[in-house]
């Protein structure tokens, strides 16, 4: 990692000790800390409140984070400078030290939500992930020299500050919002959740299973098997970003979460993390007033779904991989040759990692309540993609919306109003008649439902009131909807006759568009009598049969 700064930096150290000590990063992990969810969704910044390393009994959701600290001295006594970057990662055990894989990992704040204020006042979703950076960082809190004119420090001359009005921010937040401006930033993984990634406040999805969102860098929308994973993300998922198989990804671990500089500057970044704030007094000679020295803070945080595991004593703990810690070494701004300042970040020699014990049980919380707005069924089509039918759930048994594409019902999608944690959705959806499903979730309000083993004039029964607890769905909620499998029912009559082999003749020309859906019958993306000549070896007398009661 290349740290580049502009101008001539030197800065004086407090208790110097005229010895050579290692660069270390130290770790710190807690429990039971609050990252004040409904303030950040109502776009105010808060402190992360950190928890403790000897938690009291945690109930329902667990909050988890991280504290990362640099030591270290140069031959000539002078302290390391911060931290440059860091990786860890964390994993749920029991008592005795077996990994352990509770409901999920996931993120109150980094949930995929966008019609929060901060998701409103950004004009963006929040990245969904299961993991976030904490808000905490106030470049301008700690201490600020106010330079007399003579160009020493000074009695008096350094203060508490006020802090940036927009902060306090995260480790890649600008030095305008209270951050240092670490601007590369790795979310975390899991088996089959791929975390997204962030260069210079760009946000980047990667194989996060949210395939509506996902980037297209990896130059693809493919999902083969429909079973909501991009083909180039399956391919990948059981590694740390691919390639050979140096870590294999866990539903009992976090792999990846990290940070860090990509290079730095005096006018951009801010060193300090991971230093005790009094480890410092500022004097940067001719750049006159700046802020320096930002603390000893939680770097990240997370919430455990322990649902379904047995009451008793977990432990979290954290592991670093090897050459992924990286500090900022005093060559880079103490030197007494201006020519000699720079250079690059220097690998931490010592990286500790933390655990933290912490005893669970089941939580009496009573679920919040949420109900389906928005059902639909999805199906590949190979010259545009992904794209689906809306079912109307309030049909009954006899009117239900048919789907017409070759193949049948695939995937399912449930949007509910509202967070699936919170309802305390434990998965279970009932179909009826039976078929082969894969339950998963998009964020926290979608159910995906992956089915194989359906059958043609078929009518299925969806209900979701299985999958939640007494409580978990709005007393005003339909939870179930109907759903016919009519391949070539291009009018949704539930019958195949001449009207619908008219209906998908008469789109048979260009250009294609999506109110097509329904017509292009055999999936290519492209209308053509291919499509004419399935629905008309489709028609038949009858239809959908009878629906389940």
């Amino acid at each position: 990692m290349r740290l580049a700064v502009v101008g001539t930096i030197v800065l004086l150290l407090s208790g110097v000790a005229m010895a050579q000590t290692d660069f270390t990063v130290d770790y710190t992990i807690q429990i039971g800390g609050d990252n004040h969810e409904t303030q950040y969704k109502n776009d105010e910044n808060v402190a992360f409140t950190e928890g403790s390393t000897t938690p009291p009994v945690q109930e329902g959701i667990v909050t988890w984070d991280v504290i990362a600290e640099a030591s270290g001295s140069d031959i000539d006594g002078y302290s390391v400078q911060g931290i440059a970057n860091l990786v860890f990662n964390i994993e749920l055990q029991t008592e005795a030290g077996a990994a352990v894989a509770p409901k999920k990992f996931f993120s109150t704040i980094n949930d995929g939500n966008d019609d929060s204020p901060r998701a409103v006042n950004n004009g963006v979703a929040e990245p969904f992930e299961r993991a976030a950076f904490c808000l905490g960082w106030d470049v301008a809190m700690d201490y600020r020299w106010i330079d007399d004119g003579d160009g020493i420090v000074e009695t008096g001359e350094y203060l508490d500050g006020l802090g940036p009005p927009a902060g306090p921010g995260r480790l890649y937040d600008p030095t305008t919002v209270g951050g240092p401006y670490m601007d590369r930033v790795q979310f975390p993984s899991t088996s089959y959740h791929g975390g997204g990634r962030m260069k210079g406040g760009v946000y980047f999805p990667d194989c996060n299973g949210n395939l509506t969102n996902d980037n297209t860098e990896e130059n693809t929308t493919t999902d083969t098997d429909g079973n909501g994973i991009l083909d180039v993300c399956e391919a990948m998922s059981q590694t740390v970003g691919g390639g050979l198989a140096t870590e294999v990804l866990s539903a009992a671990k976090l792999s990846g979460m990290g940070a860090g500089y990509s290079q730095f500057t005096e006018a951009a970044n801010n060193a300090g993390v991971g230093l005790a704030v009094a480890s410092v007094i500022p004097n940067w000679g001719d750049f006159g007033d700046e802020w320096v020295g930002l603390g000893i803070k939680p770097v990240a945080e997370g919430q455990i779904d322990m649902t379904g595991l047995l009451e008793g004593t977990y432990k979290l703990v954290l592991t670093a991989p090897a050459n992924s810690n990286n500090v900022i070494p005093p060559s880079f701004i103490v030197q007494s040759t201006p020519a000699m300042l720079g250079g690059f970040a220097a690998k931490a020699v010592v990286v500790n990692g933390a655990e933290v014990a912490f005893y669970w049980k089941p939580s009496v919380v009573q679920p919040i309540p949420v109900q389906p707005t928005l059902w639909q069924s999805w199906k590949t089509h190979t010259a545009v993609g992904p794209l689906a039918i809306t079912l109307d759930a309030t049909k009954t048994g006899t009117t239900r919306t048919t789907e017409p594409r070759n193949g049948g019902i695939e995937k399912i999608k449930i949007t509910f109003d509202g967070s699936l944690a919170g309802a305390q959705y434990a998965g279970g959806v009932t179909i009826t008649p039976a078929v082969s499903v894969t339950e998963s979730t998009e964020g926290d309000n979608t159910i995906v439902l992956a089915i194989t083993g359906d059958v043609d004039k078929t009518c299925y029964k969806i209900d979701v009131s299985t999958a939640f607890p007494v409580g978990g769905l709005k007393g005003t909620a339909d939870p179930v909807c109907y759903v016919g499998n009519l391949i070539g029912d291009s009018n949704n009559s539930g019958t195949m006759t001449a009207t619908d082999v008219s209906q998908v003749k008469s789109k048979v020309l260009p250009p294609w568009t999506n109110d097509n859906v329904r017509m292009d019958v055999n999936l290519s993306g492209t209308m053509t009598a291919t499509d004419v000549s399935l629905a008309k070896s489709k028609v038949i007398t009858g239809g959908v049969g009878a629906c389940p009661p």
